[in-house]
């Protein structure tokens, strides 16, 4: 089907677009993004990958529908379909293709694909209970969306059951409404989107591969009507999406800040939170202090005691910058650079362990037994051997030398998404560590090249009770509409096709 297409540019697809109603097309998409809400259906499978669908929809919201002339179903909007379709699809191999510099376009594309086959719904909502709802930001949070994060988690896991059923409109602008407060903070409205988003992004060619920040907003209001063209958006509007918006919702820097202290302080604690959950609490130290030539330093964040060997982990609440979706080469620089200053602490709290910091019931362990993971937020997806380089460039260190073999083999960067994976499927950290040092994976984005994420049940008690926790009340919810008529007591699921 891909070798013969109809190569169109982004305005030739608006013209195609803009033959078609916004309801109509608009809605079109969300059968295809139904599909994408079982977190143990592979992201690769199903009729269209989440970033096809984004880059559908941005195009939508960028249509014209001065000259509709057309209706949705119809042969030729299945025709227009597929045509605009591949060349979304083809689109990423052109730009590959006729890009000289390989690394800078594959961070873009990776940023848009990886980070969406890496999402697991009932995580991402616990890690966002967990640090929005604690006693440090709570009340903040309330006072700044007007609304607590327990309703816009509530309202989440309400429409996650919902759209996995051919549910009635009334009954979600049922929902919408009760849920209005929370709703808000989730919704966007389509003129403001087109003018945010220009700031952003440059060139509409780049469709594929830029930041999407409708993304953040699952809800798309278009002259007062409300949609909800993409369900499966609700995994990063209700998570990282909403870190960030969190961490910059003033226009002040110095009141962000206070903000980003506040917020990088809860996600260390949840990170100690979710190991505790995992190892045996005695083995887990938090973040210590300890006495290094007369000055008072301190320990990595969390310090696991696993069978001996130590492992360090570092809490990092870092994002990748909107630029890095267009390859902006200084703000990759300036990332790299971030990352860089990490790998120098972690090393230094590597070589001060036995030394200058000798925690108490722990093993002095030998350097080689000593592995430090540095957590963040959010990857940026930056190839690992652009940071290592950089680390040892900065160092003056040889590129084949034991030291930087070490370096490599002993620090790594992890997603916090990976590692929930890790953890709540009951795998084995150390292990993993020890398959990457031995086969070299210093490049890989993950401890290891196997993905357990789609394979495996969760094995963690708390986060099972969260998630049925969460579940009774959207299933309670779900009663009510069907015992006020909105919806019937049975409702024919989405197959995939």
């Amino acid at each position: 089907m891909e070798e013969y297409y109809e190569k169109l540019t982004a305005n030739q697809i608006l013209i195609k677009l803009g033959r078609y109603a916004f309801n109509e097309k608009i809605n079109s998409l969300q059968i295809y993004s139904r599909e994408l809400l079982d977190d143990k259906l592979d992201v690769l499978k199903p009729t269209y990958k989440p970033w096809e669908l984004d880059s559908f929809l941005y195009l939508i919201l960028y249509s014209n529908e001065n000259y509709t002339q057309y209706t949705i179903p119809s042969k030729q909007w299945s025709k227009d379909f597929i045509k605009i379709m591949q060349n979304i699809r083809l689109n990423t191999d052109n730009v590959i293709n006729e890009n000289s510099d390989l690394n800078g376009i594959l961070m873009p594309i990776i940023l848009q694909q990886v980070d969406d086959q890496n999402r697991t719904f009932f995580f991402e909502m616990y890690r966002a209970n967990y640090i929005l709802t604690s006693s440090e930001i709570q009340s903040t949070f309330e006072e700044l969306f007007n609304v607590s994060y327990k309703e816009i988690s509530d309202l989440c896991f309400i429409f996650f059951h919902l759209f996995k059923y051919l549910t009635p409109a009334k009954a979600l602008l049922n929902v919408l409404d009760k849920y209005e407060k929370a709703a808000n903070v989730l919704t966007i409205d389509r003129d403001y989107f087109i003018e945010q988003d220009k700031q952003i992004n440059k060139d509409i060619e780049n469709y594929n591969f830029c930041f999407k920040l409708f993304k953040a907003f699952p809800i798309i209001r278009n002259e007062n009507i409300c949609y909800i063209p993409l369900p499966h958006n609700f995994k990063y509007a209700c998570s990282d999406s909403i870190f960030s918006r969190f961490t910059t919702f003033y226009n002040n820097k110095d009141e962000n800040d206070k903000l980003r202290k506040m917020f990088g302080h809860c996600f260390e604690k949840y990170l100690f939170h979710i190991l505790t959950l995992y190892y045996d609490e005695s083995k887990v130290i938090p973040e210590q202090e300890y006495t290094k030539q007369k000055n008072i330093v301190k320990s990595a964040d969390c310090i696991v005691n696993d069978n001996d060997k130590i492992l360090m982990f570092d809490a990092k609440s870092s994002v990748p910058n909107t630029s890095l979706y267009i390859n902006d080469q200084d703000q990759l620089i300036k990332k790299i650079g971030q990352y860089v200053e990490c790998i120098e602490q972690m090393k230094k709290k590597i070589d001060d362990y036995g030394v200058y910091f000798k925690p108490e019931g722990f093993p002095l362990a030998d350097k080689n037994d000593i592995y430090a993971v540095l957590v963040v937020l959010q990857d940026s997806y930056i190839l690992r051997d652009k940071i290592y380089e950089a680390y040892f460039k900065q160092e003056n260190i040889q590129d084949d030398s034991e030291l930087a073999l070490y370096v490599k083999s002993h620090i790594m960067i992890i997603d916090i998404k990976r590692l929930e994976q890790k953890l709540f499927y009951g795998y084995d950290i150390y292990n993993d560590i020890i398959e990457r040092k031995n086969n070299e994976l210093y490049n890989h984005f993950n401890f290891n090249d196997t993905n357990e994420k789609h394979e495996e049940h969760i094995l963690n008690k708390t986060i099972m009770q969260f998630v049925d926790r969460q579940c009774i009340t959207a299933i309670e919810e779900i009663k009510k509409l069907q015992h006020e008529g909105l919806m019937p007591t049975r409702l024919p699921k989405i197959a995939p096709n």
